[in-house]
């Protein structure tokens, strides 16, 4: 798991104003969105007001009753991360050369400047 230990929120807010969002276009309040997705109103409010973190099955729950294309799909799922300040990474899904790389790049990601991550940012962007 790779995780930010700064404290504080990352771009607090950007799950709330997807899932919002996400609301409105379909004409929908927070108990349509809980009862599609098979989630309490609570914990979906919670989820949007980043007290509790967005499960992997709501997120897919989300993207399947929504029919989200793939760029939605790639925002909400940064969303979720960035909120949830947290990511995992199955390693058992990953060659040994792909789990190789995870591992260093989680231990030396603080360091890097942001030059060499705008470029690795430019490279992944580029293989998508």
């Amino acid at each position: 798991m790779i995780v930010n230990q700064k404290g504080g929120k990352i771009m607090k807010g950007k799950l709330a104003k997807f899932l919002r969002k996400l609301r409105l276009e379909n004409d929908e309040y927070l108990k349509d969105m809980a009862s599609k997705t098979g989630v309490s109103i609570s914990f979906l409010s919670a989820v949007e007001n980043e007290t509790k973190k967005m499960t992997d099955s709501l997120l897919e729950k989300i993207i399947e009753c929504y029919h989200l294309t793939k760029d939605q799909e790639e925002e909400l799922r940064i969303a979720s991360m960035e909120a949830n300040k947290e990511t995992t990474i199955y390693l058992d899904k990953l060659t040994d050369s792909q789990t190789e790389l995870t591992y260093r790049f989680a231990r030396r990601i603080e360091s890097i400047d942001d030059d060499t991550l705008s470029k690795i940012k430019k490279l992944l962007e580029e293989n998508e």
